[in-house]
C-alpha cells in the first residue's frame, strides 16, 4: 500500500494514512468485490496508463514510487 491511500466510495474521497489505519479498517476497505478484482485479474490484460495500472474495472489502481511499486487507491 502507499499511503496515504486513497478510498473513494459513492462520488465520496477519504484517505487511510498508515498501515495500521488499514489493518483497523481492512473489512470495510477489501470488500469482497476489491477482493475479487485482485484475485481475478489477468496481468496481461490489465489497462495501463499515465496514472498507473489498473485491476478489474477500476477497484484498484496501482502505481511505480521511486523503485517501489503500490496501491495508491481503492474504488470501492
Amino acid at each position: 500500500m502507499k499511503y496515504p491511500l486513497r478510498v473513494n466510495k459513492v462520488g465520496a474521497s477519504r484517505f487511510v494514512h498508515s498501515e495500521k489505519q488499514f489493518l483497523t479498517e481492512y473489512d470495510l476497505i477489501m470488500t469482497g468485490k476489491v477482493r475479487q478484482a485482485l484475485l481475478q485479474q489477468i496481468v496481461t490484460n490489465t489497462f495501463v496508463n499515465d496514472q498507473g495500472v489498473m485491476v478489474g474495472d477500476g477497484e484498484l489502481w496501482l502505481g511505480q514510487f521511486g523503485n517501489k511499486f503500490g496501491i495508491f487507491a481503492i474504488n470501492l
